[in-house]
């Protein structure tokens, strides 16, 4: 193996060995070989190591175990840590999540993009959603394929520019993607810096929305791996138990201070339609009984109310007159 360009960064807790080891699998098979692979688990309560021990005889295999739990976010930032300690002058970095799959050119195609593009500080591709039977937000999946196909024209994409687009569709839904198939260049994210580990849900689209603001993105059309959806996974645990319900308006209100307010028309208007869809989402996983029962998860909505009384009010006049009929 050449010397490596590109860092994949693995965080693992209590997964699934069958879905680790096929994701390691879909690493060790790219066409691209000329990477580094990280395994950080976040103090699982299997043993990860015996799980990968088979990959760790390949020197550019790595793995470490967080001494205590760190949460999702701070898991990767630990991956970060590594690999700014280990593995400095790598000039790309890939995170393969624990359940994902990629295609065996997935690397190559992406490093292709970020290394004729030098304006470029991510590029993401297409992917398909393996949804578990069951699974409630499985037809949110599938919107969200079509969203793309229909509004996102592959190729390059100024960052400002498309930021105050995605802002006008309030980040909704996640068009650049999960971090599996997201990869980015290692000198922008110096610059934008670690994700916000308190965040549960959404701490990915905070961080696309700031690396939209020093750098340009390149969105891949073409069907590059295969994010999977199970009722253990991340995402589905966090609905289920209501973690994050409030992460896309703090998300919201963050990515509208990154641009000058005079270069976007209805800043209000995006914090009331996400605050209203908000409140929907509250009150229908309320009945259903799943929403947060951590009364600490709801300083961040409080705050926000205290800071905007008139779009927490209107919002609530409209969510309250339209609940029964509202659709995600």
């Amino acid at each position: 193996m050449r010397e490596p360009l590109i860092h994949i960064l693995l965080p693992t807790y209590e997964p699934r060995p069958d879905f680790l080891q096929a994701a390691m699998e879909s690493a060790i098979t790219q066409t691209e070989k000329r990477w580094t692979l990280h395994i950080n688990d976040d103090a699982s309560s299997v043993d990860v190591h015996t799980v990968v021990k088979q990959y760790l005889e390949n020197p550019h295999i790595t793995f470490a175990r967080n001494p205590t739990r760190r949460g999702i976010g701070g898991n990767w930032n630990a991956c970060l840590g590594e690999a700014r300690r280990a593995k400095p002058d790598i000039p790309f970095l890939q995170f393969l999540f624990q359940d994902d799959i990629w295609h065996q050119n997935y690397l190559e195609r992406s490093l292709h993009i970020l290394e004729t593009h030098p304006t470029v500080g991510f590029v993401s591709s297409d992917h398909e959603y393996d949804c578990e039977e069951n699974i409630a937000t499985a037809h949110l999946y599938k919107k969200l394929r079509q969203f793309r196909r229909q509004y996102i024209v592959p190729g390059l994409h100024d960052g400002k520019e498309f930021l105050r687009w995605w802002l006008d569709h309030d980040l909704h839904p996640n068009i650049i993607g999960e971090p599996s198939f997201v990869m980015l260049r290692w000198n922008a994210m110096k610059d934008i810096g670690i994700f916000d580990k308190h965040m549960y849900q959404c701490l990915d689209i905070e961080y696309w929305t700031r690396c939209l603001t020093i750098t340009d993105w390149y969105s891949i059309g073409e069907n590059l791996g295969t994010f999977r959806v199970h009722a253990k996974g991340a995402s589905e645990q966090n609905r289920i138990e209501g973690r994050g319900m409030f992460d896309h308006i703090l998300c919201i209100e963050r990515a509208i201070r990154l641009l000058p307010m005079d270069t976007h028309p209805n800043p209000l208007n995006i914090l009331s339609r996400t605050l209203e869809d908000m409140i929907g989402k509250f009150r229908r996983e309320k009945e259903k009984r799943s929403a947060s029962k951590n009364p600490l998860r709801l300083l961040p909505i409080l705050h926000f109310c205290l800071r905007h009384p008139i779009i927490v009010g209107s919002a609530l006049l409209s969510a309250t007159r339209h609940h029964t009929t509202y659709n995600e």
